[in-house]
């Protein structure tokens, strides 16, 4: 299999599990953007010990990787959960609308028990195709 090389043009997203929690984090110009479906402020996430030493090997990665400096930002639009057990789904359809370009995102709280069924339809079919 060939090696393949990270481009500064390519979508660099880092999906972040903090032990009973999954966001994630998109590296965009200068900032580091966290894409929470539990959202709290910048502050809460760099002094949270559960996530802090993640972030900061982001930032680490995105300053050598990119030149400068990274600041975080959360993301104030991304949709929010109302229960304690959809932050998966909220990853996996946050990550499909950013590869997708999508200028909004498609989907919330209401939306989720389908795109459950969606992700299982299409895992099937690919592992149906021979992709596994």
């Amino acid at each position: 299999m060939k090696r393949k090389s990270i481009n500064k043009d390519h979508i660099i997203i880092i999906a972040i599990h903090t032990g009973n929690h999954w966001l994630f984090a998109q590296i965009v110009n200068s900032k580091i953007i966290i894409h929470d479906s539990i959202r709290k402020s910048v502050d809460k996430y760099v002094d949270c010990s559960s996530i802090s030493g993640i972030l900061e090997n982001i930032r680490k990665f995105a300053d050598m990787f990119y030149g400068g400096t990274h600041e975080f930002e959360v993301d104030e639009s991304y949709p929010q959960q109302k229960n304690m057990s959809d932050c998966g789904m909220f990853l996996l359809c946050g990550i499909k609308d950013i590869v997708r370009s999508y200028k909004e995102w498609s989907f919330d709280q209401d939306d989720i028990w389908r795109k459950r069924y969606q992700v299982a339809r299409e895992f099937l079919k690919q592992k149906l195709e021979g992709f596994e």
